[in-house]
């Protein structure tokens, strides 16, 4: 199995560019109604991928099934953790304490 957030996932899936902002590349859509994608729980898996629709560019490095993603707690401690190790004197400290203020 692999771990990994949303950019690595459509990197595996080999996705277009910029597809891992809105993460439903593995469900077969095709509704003209966008306002059932708010209302509905149970989405079926993608059965199959097919390059050239809906985003997908060439077939996927990984399975799908074999991709699992960190829950988002531990994705925050890690984040929270290099925020903690950075000099304080680096610039990177500083721009994200302009980011953040």
């Amino acid at each position: 199995d692999i771990i990994g957030d949303f950019k690595m996932v459509s990197f595996l899936m080999e996705l277009q560019g910029n597809f891992h902002k809105v993460f439903l590349f593995s469900l077969p859509l095709g509704q003209p109604d966008t306002k059932v994608q708010y209302h509905r729980r149970d989405w079926p898996q993608r059965p199959e991928f097919s390059i050239e629709n809906n985003n997908i560019k060439w077939e996927p490095l990984v399975e799908p099934q074999k991709m699992r993603m960190p829950p988002l707690h531990i994705k925050l401690d890690f984040i929270k953790q290099f925020v903690t190790a950075l000099d304080k004197e680096s610039e990177a400290f500083k721009y994200l304490q302009d980011l953040f203020p």
